[in-house]
């Protein structure tokens, strides 16, 4: 039996009651989401936990792949065509995993390298090993392992993809990303996320009338939040000259110890130790960060290396469920890595 399985980007699970036709759906459980961020697929499609599969975050201390760009800070002003043609570089060297430059600091990329070269359908014991498969994420287009960048039909991925429906494949994988988006540029509560949540409805509906029969997966890697409030890193640590990665609501450090904790005094900041980052899954001290501070709920660290202006909306948090709505029974609550049974 073919299946069709789609990731609706950024839907929480207290948002369903504004989509009609995933609300038609009888099967709707709640996805319990993780603190974090480019962890959560890998989970969804391996069964295992972050921690497991030792990938959190986007970037990690590591350095190497990103050193020819120390130092090039006269580039800045080229950063968005940048982008492209690093993705090229990173495909052409044989990486599926493609990152963007984002606002990374240049005299930062001599110590960074993203946590996994290869992505979710390319990496062995995932969900696509031995089976024919279709997945669409932007940029990519891979049938069978086969990449194909598709760079310029992004707002049509939905028509071109269910082209293929007629064809022999086991799994059929589209990620949708426009409701992430939005709802970092307008916020939860704008006319712009309200309008997009029924868009992203009618297109799910059209993919999903388009595919018949099958086994149906629809799921959400975590919901969002309006943005409250923003906090300057540098108000919390002073004059701090040692390594540290800014995340949109976290930031790490590194070769500092636990000093740097003195200077934090703010209700509003979470400090992770190894206890609680086990206790929830996830990867500890070395490359992923010696030292680890997030902000609380609708918190975002402002200047950042990721935003190149404040955000209205954003996700990250350990308490944002996604969902995860089928044409088969689940239970109704399931943590991220127990999806892989079902799936």
């Amino acid at each position: 039996m073919k299946t069709l399985i789609i990731c609706l980007d950024a839907l929480g699970y207290d948002q369903l009651d504004k989509m009609k036709f995933l609300n038609s759906f009888q099967n709707k459980a709640r996805l319990k989401t993780i603190f974090g961020y480019t962890g959560i697929e890998f989970s969804f499609f391996t069964g295992k936990k972050p921690i497991e599969n030792d990938i959190w975050v986007e970037f990690i201390k590591k350095e190497g792949y990103f050193r020819f760009l120390k130092d090039k800070k006269y580039l800045e002003r080229f950063r968005g065509t940048l982008d492209y043609i690093f993705a090229l570089k990173q495909y052409l060297d044989g990486r599926s995993y493609l990152c963007k430059l984002h606002n990374i600091p240049f005299d930062v990329f001599s110590w960074i390298d993203v946590s996994t070269e290869r992505n979710v359908w390319d990496i062995k014991n995932s969900y696509f090993s031995n089976k024919k498969y279709l997945v669409y994420t932007w940029p990519h287009f891979v049938v069978n392992g086969k990449h194909k960048i598709r760079p310029f039909f992004k707002e049509n991925n939905t028509k071109i993809f269910v082209r293929y429906f007629d064809k022999d494949f086991d799994v059929y994988y589209i990620h949708l990303v426009k409701l992430d988006k939005t709802g970092h540029k307008f916020g939860v509560n704008s006319i712009e996320f309200e309008d997009c949540l029924k868009e992203m409805d009618d297109r799910i509906r059209f993919i999903v009338e388009a595919f018949g029969e099958g086994k149906i997966i629809i799921w959400s890697d975590h919901g969002m939040s309006n943005v409250e409030f923003f906090v300057d890193i540098m108000d919390l640590v002073g004059d701090f000259r040692g390594k540290m990665f800014i995340d949109s609501t976290i930031c790490r450090f590194w070769d500092i110890g636990e000093k740097i904790l003195d200077n934090i005094d703010d209700s509003r900041v979470i400090i992770w130790n190894e206890e609680m980052m086990r206790k929830s899954s996830l990867p500890h001290g070395g490359k992923h960060g010696e030292t680890i501070i997030s902000l609380k709920n609708s918190g975002v660290f402002w200047p950042n290396y990721y935003n190149k202006e404040k955000i209205k909306g954003m996700h990250g948090y350990p308490n944002l469920d996604g969902c995860f709505i089928s044409n088969f029974e689940t239970p109704k609550e399931l943590e991220l890595w127990d999806c892989y049974t079902y799936i």
